[in-house]
């Protein structure tokens, strides 16, 4: 079984308002952003990995060229819910 994201809700200066049930907005949250600001991050972030994930082999490869940053955004989706399709290099 894969591990998912788990949200740091040991730091009592945490607020997850308007994060909650979105561990992707959780992340965010975590990592510093307001909870007001990351329900509409975490949607983009989801609608790109979507995007990116739905791509046949040779657009696939065309995004990673001409828009790494795009494929960037989608893997921090994949590295939170690893059972998604992920662009990390084989090791």
């Amino acid at each position: 079984m894969t591990d998912y994201y788990k949200p740091n809700k040991s730091n009592e200066h945490i607020n997850y308002f308007e994060a909650t049930d979105d561990l992707v907005a959780m992340y965010l949250v975590d990592k510093g952003f307001a909870s007001t600001r990351t329900p509409e991050l975490s949607k983009a972030i989801t609608q790109i990995h979507k995007a990116i994930s739905s791509l046949d082999g040779r657009n696939t490869e065309l995004v990673k060229k001409l828009f790494p940053e795009m494929v960037a955004v989608a893997q921090l989706y994949a590295d939170i819910f690893p059972d998604s399709t992920s662009w990390k290099e084989e090791e």
